[in-house]
This record gives structure tokens, C-alpha cells and sequence, in this order.
């Protein structure tokens, strides 16, 4: 058996702290950027629905009728009678202006479904820790079941539907 010597292992435990320190400092940056990704996924997106919203019904623009069956059919209708008026809708990361797309490093995107009625906001598909985190920001505290946003599980049980009374 060999023994170390002390520069030995100094080394080895040096070394050892080294790489579990590059390998925090890595998993902190990617989560800097998911987190930055989330942001302004409610920051310049949802947020952006809601002044268009507002701006929306600021100009007593006409309301597409929403009878619960076709969500992207409404929402297509609600999107032309928007830009009709002079309302822009957010810009989407996809090719509509009611879906977005969060990526995430590491684990699945989320594909967000948003449903924009005269009092509230819709959104199906979204995450739990999303939903979570916008809902810290709508309602100054967090609970899913009170406030202005509220949730519960979708369908599938991985994704959340949220519901945000304007």
C-alpha cells in the first residue's frame, strides 16, 4: 500500500474543490438563465397582454364571442379584432401571438397556451415552479388557491392551468 505524501494530497483535495466549485458556479449560471428566461416570459409577454388588454377595452374594442369550444379559433379573432383597433399583442417566440415557448437548460420546455377574456388571463400548459414564480409577482405572496392568480392542475397532472383576473 502506498501512502500519499502531503503534496499528494493537497493536491487531490484541491483538486477535488476545484471541480465542485466550477461544477456550482456551472449550475448557478444555468439557472441565472432559466430564471431570465422566465422573466421575461412574464415580463415583456405576459405583461405586454395585459396593457394590450387594457388598451383594448380603453377603446371599446369589440370582443369576439367565446363559446368555451375553440380556443384557438377565438383567439385568432380576438388577435385581428386587436390589431384592427390599433392594439398591437405581444410578440411570440412562435408564429402566433397566443402561444410562447420557455426553454430551459437541461429539462423540457414549456409550451404556454394563452386564453385572453375581457376580465382575465388564461394560461394552459404552464409549470408549477412558473406558475409559482408569477404568481410571487401578481399577488405579493404565494398560494395558488387565493389572490388575483390562481391554479390548479391540468389535465396531464405535469403542466398547470392558471387563471389571472385583471
Amino acid at each position: 500500500m502506498t501512502v500519499l505524501t502531503a503534496k499528494a494530497a493537497d493536491r487531490t483535495v484541491f483538486g477535488i474543490l476545484y471541480v465542485a466549485v466550477g461544477l456550482l458556479t456551472l449550475w448557478a449560471g444555468f439557472r441565472m438563465v432559466d430564471y431570465g428566461l422566465e422573466m421575461r416570459f412574464i415580463n415583456r409577454y405576459l405583461r405586454g397582454w395585459e396593457i394590450g388588454i387594457s388598451a383594448f377595452e380603453a377603446q371599446q374594442g369589440q370582443w369576439p364571442v367565446f363559446s368555451g369550444n375553440n380556443h384557438v379559433a377565438y383567439m385568432e379573432s380576438l388577435d385581428r379584432q386587436m390589431r384592427r383597433s390599433g392594439v398591437q399583442p405581444p410578440e411570440s417566440n412562435t408564429r402566433t401571438s397566443y402561444r410562447y415557448r420557455i426553454e430551459r437548460f437541461g429539462s423540457a420546455g414549456e409550451d404556454v397556451f394563452i386564453l385572453c377574456l375581457n376580465d382575465c388571463i388564461m394560461l394552459f400548459g404552464i409549470s408549477k415552479k412558473t406558475l409559482d414564480r408569477l404568481d410571487k409577482l401578481v399577488d405579493r405572496r404565494p398560494g395558488l388557491d387565493s389572490g388575483r392568480l390562481i391554479g390548479r392542475p391540468g389535465k396531464n397532472k405535469n403542466t398547470f392551468i392558471g387563471k389571472w383576473r385583471l
